[in-house]
């Protein structure tokens, strides 16, 4: 085998390897692109409370921070004296 033939074959399964690695790369960036586009729609509550000591106040705010929807399936406030 003459060392043209030789180099046109290792350049032609140099080139099979790079674009298999490519196919593995958008594979990998796929499912993260997924993951993170799933994650980013899922509601984040935050809760938070404020006692003021010049009113007998107490505000509780529940807000969803996130871009999906968040259900409240029940909600209870019991005071204790």
């Amino acid at each position: 085998m003459c060392e043209a033939a030789w180099l046109g074959a290792l350049a032609d399964w140099l080139t099979v390897a790079t674009a298999f690695g490519a196919l593995l790369l958008g594979a990998s960036e796929w499912r993260s692109a997924r993951a993170h586009n799933r994650l980013s729609v899922r509601p984040h509550l935050s809760f938070d409370y404020l006692l003021q000591t010049t009113d007998p106040q107490i505000r509780i705010v529940l807000a969803n921070n996130g871009i999906g929807p968040a259900f409240i399936k029940s909600f209870q406030v019991s005071v204790r004296r």
